[in-house]
């Protein structure tokens, strides 16, 4: 997914395909937390989150903003575009 998702970003952002991989392994990391196997299957909840994450991403350097990860007070990460 990280590959399909590295030609969807705009030129000159500095993301490598490694980079977008640890986007992945940290969205897999919230996936565990907030996995609930009454709710829907772990890899139903892994792809939505991914889905959503890539997609911020791509929308938040599309608009020209420095994207970034900041922790809430639950210990979440969650997904910063901060306007240069």
């Amino acid at each position: 997914m990280a590959n399909q998702y590295r030609h969807k970003l705009p030129a000159g952002t500095g993301y490598e395909l490694d980079d977008l991989v640890a986007e992945g392994y940290l969205v897999y990391c919230q996936a565990i937390q907030k996995f609930d196997p009454e709710r829907a299957s772990f890899m139903t909840l892994f792809h939505l989150m991914l889905w959503q994450h890539f997609n911020g991403l791509v929308r938040a350097l599309n608009q020209n903003c420095r994207a970034g990860w900041y922790q809430d007070n639950t210990g979440c990460l969650n997904l910063l575009c901060v306007r240069d």
